[in-house]
């Protein structure tokens, strides 16, 4: 379980964690991101309950 901390600037939210700040833009359902403290972007998408996340080199 985990608790996520982040401020939304319109479509871009910010999301900080303990390895630093990451950044996701988009709207609801499908985002675009980089992770805090990791290497890479990654999408993340879905509906209903059912979601994605891959990523992109």
């Amino acid at each position: 379980m985990y608790f996520r901390k982040s401020k939304t600037f319109g479509p871009l939210r910010l999301n900080f964690s303990k390895k630093g700040v990451g950044f996701s833009l988009g709207v609801p359902g499908m985002r675009i991101g980089k992770q805090a403290g990791r290497k890479g972007v990654y999408t993340r998408g879905g509906k209903n309950g059912v979601y994605f996340r891959k990523k992109l080199d």
